[in-house]
């Protein structure tokens, strides 16, 4: 769901799965709020400890960079 309360959940495309992805999430500063390479074809990520409003969730891997908007709650 979007906007979250406590969990992200994150589902990779097609071209990243089986690629080891970076995930980093940033306040609408640039600062850098969490980091996490996973594997796999998507991921539940806990956002319980960051601070409202929106981020952006930065996935990458193979030199494909997606980003999204993520609103919490």
């Amino acid at each position: 769901p979007n906007p979250v309360l406590d969990k992200v959940f994150v589902n990779f495309p097609q071209s990243m799965v089986g690629e080891v992805i970076t995930l980093q999430l940033f306040d609408l500063e640039g600062r850098k709020l969490m980091s996490k390479e996973v594997k796999g074809s998507g991921v539940e990520l806990d956002v319980r400890e960051l601070p409202v409003g929106l981020m952006i969730l930065q996935m990458s891997a193979g030199g494909e960079v997606i980003s999204k908007r993520v609103k919490k709650n």
